[in-house]
C-alpha cells in the first residue's frame, strides 16, 4: 500500500517504478501494478522523465497524477474485490463487450465522483455508495 504524505512522494514513487521497469529491476508487487498503469498510459512517459517533476506545481501535472492514482485504486479494489462486488462490476462491463481500459476508466470516473462527494461532505468514502454507481455501469 503507498501512503504518501505529499504529492512529490507520489510522483517519486510512480517515477522510481516507471524507471525500475524499464531498467528491468525486480519490482515489488506495488511498483509493477503502478508500472502497467504507465506503460498503458504514454503520454505520460515524457512527464516521468522530467527533472522538474517533484517540484512542478501546475493543475495539468497535478490531474496526470490523480488519473493514474486512481488507476491504481481501481486495479487495488478489483484484485481485492473490496468492496466486495468490486470485480463482478468490472467483469460485468468486459462481459458487455466494453475495452478493459474503457471499462477501468468508467470504475475510475464512479471512484472519483464518490471521492469528490465524500470530499464535499465532509465523510469518508461510502463504499456501499462506489459499489452502487459501478453496479449502475452494467
Amino acid at each position: 500500500m503507498l501512503n504518501p504524505s505529499s504529492p512529490g512522494e507520489v510522483r517519486a514513487f510512480f517515477r522510481d517504478a516507471w524507471a525500475a521497469a524499464r531498467a528491468g529491476h525486480v519490482l515489488t508487487p506495488l511498483q509493477a501494478l503502478v508500472a502497467d498503469v504507465v506503460a498503458a498510459h504514454p503520454e505520460c512517459h515524457d512527464l516521468l522523465a522530467d527533472p522538474e517533476l517533484l517540484v512542478r506545481d501546475d493543475a495539468g501535472c497535478s490531474a496526470i497524477f490523480l488519473h493514474l492514482s486512481l488507476h491504481v485504486a481501481v486495479r487495488e479494489a478489483v484484485g481485492a474485490d473490496h468492496p466486495p462486488g468490486a470485480r463482478s462490476a468490472l467483469e460485468q462491463l468486459l462481459a458487455r463487450g466494453v475495452a478493459p481500459m474503457d471499462a477501468e476508466h468508467a470504475l475510475l470516473e464512479g471512484l472519483h465522483e464518490e471521492l469528490l462527494a465524500a470530499a464535499r461532505a465532509g465523510r469518508a468514502p461510502d463504499p456501499q455508495a462506489l459499489l452502487a454507481a459501478w453496479r449502475g455501469l452494467g
